[in-house]
């Protein structure tokens, strides 16, 4: 929670998502990246605030390593 604190003053927020080395080549990867996001956006919900409304993008990670 106090690592969420700045979110407050924060007029949008950037959500990271970042497939691990290993997930890569997986056929789940669609669904474990939607499960990062997930948990991300339930602990900000969570945190309460109103951080949930703000507007969002989400940004994967690594890419370009997918396009390999």
């Amino acid at each position: 929670t106090e690592f969420l604190r700045h979110i407050e003053r924060c007029q949008s927020l950037v959500y990271v998502i970042s497939p691990l080395e290993t997930e890569l080549d997986s056929e789940q990867l669609p669904e474990q990246l939607w499960q990062q996001f997930q948990t991300v956006l339930r602990e900000v919900t969570e945190y309460g605030h109103e951080a949930d409304k703000k507007p969002r993008m989400v940004v994967l990670n690594k890419i370009d390593l997918l396009l390999n």
